[in-house]
């Protein structure tokens, strides 16, 4: 069994990344998603139950865990941007190619977490390492991530009976994106930012 220690992934601990999978026309499906292991031999995630991540898994019991801290590729997920795919080498999925690493995993077990999501046991199969240096760490690049984060969620809450959970989670989103605003002038970063509040807004007007 491959052993996520390479990876540096700790124990309890709750990383983002994205998972890709191929929809039933085989077209790549990319989703930006937590993970977290128990024991650095399996990966597990909670997806919600009416995504096409989860439709994909179910199908087809597998996926790639890509990691990666660059905000451009969690928006090109979020939103449904081109992305760069290749091939995986172990099991049919798609693998982004510009991610810092990738994990090929088979699915070992599904079962419920509560009414909207279910929870995945994944075993990996290959680790794919692309990253050639360690990526400095970034207020900015943290703050938009979480900004994304929470706008899947506001998505997915805002009108339901979880209303409160998502106006609190649109006021971190302008916290994130004022702070985002003040460190970063760089043209992406101030277009992810443009489009998550304008997204927000339209959520907001749209129920």
């Amino acid at each position: 069994m491959t052993d996520l220690s390479s990876l540096e992934f700790e124990p309890n601990v709750w990383y983002e990344t994205i998972v890709t999978t191929y929809n039933d026309d085989h077209r790549p499906n990319a989703a930006a998603m937590g993970c977290i292991t128990f024991n650095q031999q399996h990966l597990v995630l909670r997806p919600f139950k009416n995504t096409a991540t989860y439709s994909n898994i179910m199908r087809r019991r597998r996926a790639a865990v890509n990691i990666t801290h660059d905000p451009e590729l969690f928006y090109r997920a979020v939103f449904k941007k081109e992305m760069l795919f290749t091939a995986g080498e172990f099991a049919d999925v798609p693998v982004l190619k510009e991610c810092d690493a990738a994990i090929e995993v088979i699915i070992d077990d599904v079962k419920s977490f509560d009414e909207q999501r279910a929870e995945i046991v994944m075993s990996p199969t290959h680790i794919h390492k692309y990253a050639t240096r360690i990526h400095p760490y970034s207020r900015v690049e943290s703050a938009l991530i979480e900004s994304l984060i929470h706008y899947t969620r506001v998505a997915v809450f805002l009108h339901t009976e979880r209303h409160g959970e998502a106006l609190n989670l649109i006021e971190k989103i302008r916290e994130n994106i004022q702070l985002v605003r003040r460190l970063s002038k760089k043209p992406m970063h101030l277009q992810i930012c443009e489009e998550i509040i304008n997204s927000v807004k339209q959520s907001v007007k749209n129920p």
